[in-house]
């Protein structure tokens, strides 16, 4: 298992560009602006699929989601990519006073 880390990357409009465009799709969805932490671990054993897993802590971020179509920020909690989906754990956000959680998984 390989791994590496950033205490403080900054996500945003320029990041966006330097991703593959397979992910445009997705971040434009969420459109992710501020500061978080990442964190990567990469798996690859003979004759398996490489795998991976992606925890992006944000750090008061602002973000949003085109199904809940108003803008968020002081943007708190973890999300784990995998190779198969992701999971949110225990996503706290502010829309004005209002204090709205998230947390699940897809595929």
């Amino acid at each position: 298992m390989t791994g590496e880390h950033a205490d403080d990357i900054v996500l945003g409009a320029k990041i966006r560009h330097v991703l593959s465009p397979s992910i445009h799709a997705d971040w434009d969805r969420y459109k992710p602006e501020g500061h978080a932490a990442v964190r990567i671990l990469y798996t690859k054993q003979p004759g398996k699929d490489a795998e991976f897993k992606i925890t992006l802590r944000m750090l008061g971020m602002a973000m949003m989601y085109k199904g809940f179509p108003y803008p968020v920020d002081h943007v708190e909690g973890e999300i784990d990519f995998f190779t198969k989906g992701f999971l949110i754990k225990y996503l706290e956000a502010r829309r004005g006073p209002t204090l709205i959680r998230f947390d699940g998984r897809a595929g």
